[in-house]
């Protein structure tokens, strides 16, 4: 799998409505090039979104790279990401996470920051936000603007809430994380973003990048991953490392 750790890619607002609509196409059965059709039509005649036809076309393209990408590990991943959607559609939230995460690494950034700006004070702003992320990508124009995309994406999809205080956000809703095999499925995304797919238990249990979750006490004795996909090393009586199969 090619290093995407520098991957930004969007260069909209993503709208949670939007990537949910392209997976009930999927679902129906829509195959790539009806998708991107549907698709179009649909956010153009969105009554909330006025934006050009190419405007359109450009926020279409990184919604279909999610669900329809070319990197072969992701396309193995977003196979049994869409099966999981399939039988159980109330984990749709924690799928589409998942999946945006490993398509855009710059959203797993971005979340992280947030993440950790919110263990630090109630209130945090979107500038915090662009000025650690700068750290990570540089400090040009484009990384402050689609930083700045990933913010109000963050606020659409309901995590982010915008405060009595103009400029301010505070934490929003947090998913409950119950079923072992989609749990699975966040372990191993976290993983594939990690440096060399490598990822210490530990490092996960404390990602802030997940702050939208509350996650179950995981065992270490019953890490409930992929053993096809993810090999898991095991280091005195409770230190984990777990490492992507190629």
């Amino acid at each position: 799998m090619a290093d995407r750790s520098k991957v930004m890619g969007i260069k909209q607002v993503i709208h949670l409505e939007w990537i949910n609509k392209l997976t009930d196409l999927i679902l129906a059965g829509f195959d790539e090039k009806a998708c991107r059709q549907e698709m179009f039509n649909v956010i153009m005649a969105s009554k909330s979104n006025s934006i050009s036809e190419q405007s359109c076309r450009t926020t279409v393209g990184i919604i279909i790279s999610i669900w329809f990408p070319s990197d072969s590990i992701v396309k193995e991943y977003r196979d049994r990401a869409l099966e999981a959607l399939r039988s159980n559609p109330k984990e749709r939230f924690l799928i589409q996470w998942c999946m945006i995460i490993v398509t855009y690494p710059v959203w797993f950034q971005v979340s992280r920051q947030v993440g950790r700006l919110l263990r630090l004070q109630d209130q945090i702003t979107q500038s915090q936000v662009v000025s650690r992320i700068v750290d990570i990508y540089g400090d040009k124009e484009p990384v402050h603007r689609k930083t700045r995309y990933v913010v109000r994406s963050l606020i659409n999809w309901g995590v982010l809430h915008e405060s009595e205080k103009l400029g301010k956000y505070v934490l929003g809703e947090k998913h409950d994380l119950n079923q072992a095999k989609h749990i699975g499925l966040l372990i191993e995304a976290a993983i594939m973003l990690s440096p060399d797919q490598k990822l210490s238990l530990d490092i996960f249990r404390n990602e802030p990048a997940l702050f939208p979750f509350n996650l179950p006490a995981l065992s270490s004795h019953s890490i409930p991953v992929n053993r096809e996909r993810v090999e898991i090393y095991r280091y005195g009586a409770d230190e984990v490392l777990l490492e992507l199969r190629h």
